[in-house]
């Protein structure tokens, strides 16, 4: 007989760049992906998706006259934790998100690559979407 301790796969993600999103509309950014985009609470971010392969989403720190604007703010309990993560809720976005993927979940922990790409001039984070199921 061989036994080993059960570790939660989430544990694996903490202190990494991750977003995390629900069916009901929770997107939550971490703080270590926080730090990454330099965002703070107030701040606008824009998530984006690849026009010739929906999978491929992407996030980035901006303002948008066309694409999904998102508001972050921290979570109510944590006001103080200035490395916290940061909150927002968007349902249509996170349904999107989730029906590209064919995703039969109903959240998603992402990892958000540290190194961007660039596309008309503009720096976008990608969102790693491959581990979804």
């Amino acid at each position: 007989m061989k036994i080993l301790d059960f570790t939660p796969d989430v544990s694996v993600r903490r202190g990494q760049c991750t977003i995390n999103i629900s069916i009901k509309g929770l997107i939550s950014v971490s703080g270590e992906a926080c730090r990454l985009l330099g965002i703070k609470s107030g701040d606008e971010v824009i998530i984006s998706y690849d026009k010739d392969n929906k999978k491929d989403w992407f996030i980035r720190k901006g303002e948008s006259i066309e694409g999904r604007k998102i508001i972050l703010r921290p979570h109510l309990k944590n006001k103080v934790d200035k490395e916290q993560h940061l909150l927002a809720n968007c349902s249509s976005l996170t349904n999107e998100i989730l029906a590209s993927l064919k995703s039969l979940n109903k959240t998603a922990v992402m990892m958000i690559s540290k190194e961007p790409v660039e596309c008309d001039g503009i720096k976008y984070y990608p969102i790693i979407t491959a581990g979804v199921k």
